[in-house]
């Protein structure tokens, strides 16, 4: 494994929850976004701080604006194609930084550095860990109740799943994470998951109950303020669904807009 004090271990440790957060920027074009967030995961990688600060950015934001000429045809296109440029280049900058700084025979193992160990509140109100799930498969995914879109629909595809599994799949227990705890208490949680059926378990938490979760499962999350209605803000954050072993080992995960049936 990577010591502990080696300098690229936390891009390691971090590349799964950083790629998966770029995906969801990419998808929304926030280029703003994406830049934060490859800032935040190589905050001692100099070379790599400066390309975020360089050039090349600055010119990709000034194509991405759209004309006087033509102001929304080719506007959503190539502000994609300069995001997605700005996050290959800046991922195998990150990835040759990770390597180059991981001394011969302390490469990682290839065991995912995702899940561990975490202290949570069911949705009932119960204090739960990752022992209380122990024997178990679990499918997670993180998200918030008053999410618009994305999280109803992925769990509708948890619960679809689990459906077409039957028997297959009674072992298997659904989880959903929240990352917006302000307002998802038990009470709401327990109102929420009830639609997608009875196995379904919501977890909430303290803010940092929540925070340390997120971050053993490399979910990214951060709150979209709403100036004109403060408390109907928004999260952003990682919308992937984990499949995880009865040990709590990571397996696969799923990104969004899989299926049902490839679930």
């Amino acid at each position: 494994m990577v010591g502990e004090n080696q300098p690229g271990r936390h891009i390691i440790q971090d590349f799964p929850k950083l790629f998966f957060s770029l995906r969801l920027n990419v998808q929304t074009d926030n280029v703003a976004l994406a830049i934060i967030n490859l800032r935040r995961v190589v905050p001692n990688c100099t070379h790599v701080k400066g390309f975020l600060h360089g050039a090349t950015i600055g010119q990709l934001l000034r194509i991405s604006k759209p004309t006087d000429k033509n102001p929304m045809s080719t506007h959503a296109t190539t502000r994609r194609i300069a995001i997605a440029s700005v996050l290959i280049i800046t991922a195998a900058a990150i990835a040759a930084y990770a390597l180059m700084s991981t001394p011969q025979g302390q490469r990682s193992t290839g065991t995912a550095l995702i899940g561990g160990p975490f202290t949570m509140v069911k949705h009932t109100g119960e204090t739960v860990t990752e022992k209380t799930f122990a024997g178990k498969p679990m499918l997670l995914f993180f998200g918030f109740t008053f999410c618009p879109d994305i999280c109803p629909t992925e769990l509708q595809v948890m619960a679809e799943a689990l459906r077409q599994l039957g028997e297959k799949g009674q072992d298997i227990q659904p989880l959903f994470v929240t990352v917006d705890p302000a307002r998802d208490t038990p009470a709401v949680m327990a109102a929420y998951v009830e639609a997608f059926g009875e196995r379904f378990i919501g977890l909430t938490g303290s803010s940092d109950q929540v925070k340390h979760m997120a971050d053993t499962y490399r979910v990214f999350f951060a709150k979209v303020e709403n100036k004109e209605t403060p408390d109907a803000y928004l999260m952003d954050h990682t919308s992937i669904i984990y499949l995880m072993d009865q040990d709590g080992r990571f397996l696969k995960h799923f990104t969004y807009s899989t299926d049902a049936k490839a679930l």
